[in-house]
């Protein structure tokens, strides 16, 4: 360790420590970080837990926020990112026992005609779905790069019947009430329902579980020049792509 006066210090290394002490030295300020165990990254480290074998415990960068990549300059630090098309391939239950596969491609309207076989209009209802998601997330008039209002703060805000509504099934509802109220089909409600729970060890009939789904809305809200490619704009699992060398080449790059 370096000796002399610091201007803040971070306790942990892990990925959100990382960010935030990438951030304070942007800002000017001397930064230290603490970490306990002999190596950073926390769960997104690379672990060799056999000889010869590494992983991380963290098995996606789920929605790693863009506008933090090109702050910190993460792809001069080596940072690079693969996008494979489809994103994810997920069974199914089908009819009479016989299962199904359900391909997520980038092409929204290769999705849509997958979702078309699950029920009539259901393409439409899944758009509405994360419509209103993204609307709720444009009214809150909230950044996520900025330091979080109080909850009075939010209320307040939200002066329409419709907000007031929405604020309550999205932190106090389920997420299986609220796909249930847009009549997702059960394959629909398969491929959502992991993204509100996932992480989270509840269920999805456990109240709050919608708010997992705001992130992408919320950073959406905040910043919107993401331009076509934005991986925001694609709800589903693994729209982010993949890091070059596993999860510990986004801590590599932080470090």
């Amino acid at each position: 360790m370096s000796k002399g006066r610091f201007d803040a210090i971070v306790i942990g290394g892990g990925h959100n420590g990382l960010v935030a002490a990438g951030y304070l030295g942007r800002a000017g300020l001397r930064t230290l970080v603490l970490e306990g165990s002999p190596r950073l990254g926390g769960p997104a480290a690379t672990i060799e837990f056999m000889p010869g074998y590494s992983t991380t415990v963290a098995n996606s960068p789920g929605s790693l926020e863009p506008k933090i990549v090109a702050d910190l300059e993460l792809e001069r630090h080596g940072l690079k990112f693969v996008r494979p098309d489809p994103t994810l391939v997920q069974p199914l239950d089908g009819a009479n026992g016989v299962g199904r596969i359900y391909v997520g491609w980038r092409d929204p309207a290769r999705n849509h005609a997958q979702l078309k076989t699950f029920a009539t209009g259901e393409a439409a209802r899944y758009d509405a779905f994360f419509a209103y998601l993204q609307r709720f997330a444009d009214r809150l008039g909230i950044s996520i790069f900025e330091p979080p209002p109080s909850l009075q703060h939010l209320v307040r805000n939200l002066t329409r019947l419709e907000d007031q509504e929405a604020f309550s099934r999205i932190l106090f509802g389920s997420i299986r009430d609220l796909m249930d109220e847009f009549e997702l089909a059960p394959q629909t409600q398969a491929l959502i329902a992991p993204l509100a729970v996932v992480g989270g060890q509840v269920a999805p009939s456990t109240p709050g579980s919608p708010f997992n789904l705001m992130m992408r809305p919320l950073s959406l809200a905040s910043q919107r020049d993401g331009g076509a490619g934005d991986p925001r704009l694609l709800p589903l699992r693994g729209s982010t792509g993949l890091p070059v060398g596993g999860m510990g080449a986004i801590t590599d790059a932080l470090a």
